[in-house]
């Protein structure tokens, strides 16, 4: 996998993450939450018959596709705090742009001008376009770090 190739999986992820979340939360409140899952019969198997253990377990296994998206949650979460330690007492830093140009708070977003909301958020920070993109090429590369961190 090439440099680029890696870079734009980072991108990919970020701009799926508010549906990552979402989908994770949806898991784990079925499994918290759903109906106990017994049959009239009265015959009971090998399974776990405490339902509290029962949910513990799908939590600690959840399904492939969910534990992936799980972890890259977590190195975004990561990566967030970090950003958020790098900008100190600036409110329209870094993670404010991560937040902004990825949809991280689970806005809507028009998927259409996204080149128009990255200027509106330039103009919001005070940014020059080229200062823009060079913060959005150094949030990459931090959150690349903790995906590769956690991940690996």
């Amino acid at each position: 996998m090439t440099q680029r190739e890696r870079e734009q999986e980072v991108r990919r992820r970020l701009y799926h993450y508010a549906a990552y979340r979402r989908e994770i939360k949806e898991y784990t409140d079925d499994v918290l939450h759903g109906t106990p899952q017994h049959d009239d019969s009265g015959v009971r198997g090998s399974g776990i018959s405490d339902p509290a253990a029962r949910a513990g377990v799908a939590l600690a296994d959840m399904p492939p596709h969910l534990r992936d998206k799980q972890r890259w949650v977590d190195a975004i979460d990561d990566a967030l705090k970090e950003l958020q330690e790098m900008d100190g007492q600036d409110s329209r830093g870094l993670a404010y742009i991560c937040t902004q140009v990825y949809g991280l708070d689970g806005r809507k977003r028009s998927g259409k001008n996204n080149v128009g909301l990255k200027n509106k958020v330039a103009y919001d920070c005070n940014l020059s376009i080229s200062a823009m993109y060079y913060r959005i090429g150094v949030i990459t590369t931090v959150v690349m770090f903790h995906a590769a961190d956690l991940l690996a």
